[in-house]
C-alpha cells in the first residue's frame, strides 16, 4: 500500500482552484473510499442535486451543482485521509424580509475513513470521521451532510439589500411627554 503525506501547502490551492473551476463531470456516488486512499486518488467534479435530498429540501431552491475537489490519501500515521473543498450557490430565505438570496456555501472537508466506531473516539481533533460500514460507501450522502453542518442556522442578506430593513428604523425613538406629568404639577391639598 502506497501511503501520502500532505504537507504541501500549494497542494491545497490547487485542491481550490480545482473545485473553484467549472466541472460537468458527476462524481461517482458509491466508491471504495479505502482502496481510493491506497491509491492516492483525485476526485473533481460535481454532484447533481437529485442526490440531495435533505439539502434540496433545506434551501428555498437549487441552482448550480455542487462542485467538489477532494484527494484521498494515508497521512504518516497511516489514517485514510479525504481532504478537500466543497462549493455550492444556495437560494436561501432571508429571515427578514422572507425573499431569497443568494449564498455561495463553501466547506473544507478533513475526513479520516473509519470502519469501526469504536476507534472515531481516538482520532486526532484535525480530523472529522467518515464511518463506514461496508467497504463501499456513498460519497454523496458524505457530501450532503458536510454541507448541511457548513449551512448558516439563519441567512439574512447584508442590510443594504435586505426589504426587510427598509420601513425601519434602528435610530433613538423620539421621546414622548409622560401622561402622569399633568398630576405631578396639580396641587393636592389635604383638608
Amino acid at each position: 500500500m502506497t501511503c501520502f503525506s500532505l504537507t504541501d501547502q500549494d497542494h491545497i490551492h490547487r485542491m481550490r482552484a480545482m473545485s473553484a473551476a467549472p466541472h460537468c463531470k458527476a462524481l461517482p456516488q458509491w466508491v471504495i473510499p479505502l482502496k481510493l486512499a491506497a491509491q492516492g486518488a483525485t476526485l473533481t467534479g460535481v454532484v447533481p442535486w437529485k442526490n440531495l435530498d435533505r439539502l434540496g429540501e433545506a434551501v428555498a431552491a437549487v441552482s448550480d451543482p455542487v462542485q467538489a475537489g477532494l484527494r484521498f490519501f494515508c497521512d504518516d500515521s497511516g489514517y485514510r485521509v479525504v481532504e478537500g473543498r466543497l462549493d455550492a450557490t444556495l437560494q436561501l430565505e432571508c429571515q427578514r424580509c422572507l425573499r431569497n438570496m443568494t449564498w455561495r456555501l463553501s466547506a473544507e472537508v478533513n475526513w479520516v475513513v473509519e470502519l469501526d466506531e469504536s476507534n472515531v473516539s481516538r482520532l486526532p481533533k484535525r480530523y472529522d470521521p467518515w464511518l463506514i460500514v461496508e467497504q463501499e460507501a456513498n460519497l454523496h450522502a458524505a457530501i450532503e451532510e458536510e454541507l448541511l453542518l457548513a449551512m448558516p442556522i439563519v441567512a439574512y442578506h447584508e442590510p443594504e439589500d435586505c426589504q426587510g430593513l427598509k420601513g425601519y428604523s434602528t435610530g433613538r425613538a423620539p421621546e414622548r411627554a409622560n401622561a402622569f406629568e399633568v398630576l405631578r404639577s396639580m396641587s393636592w391639598s389635604k383638608e
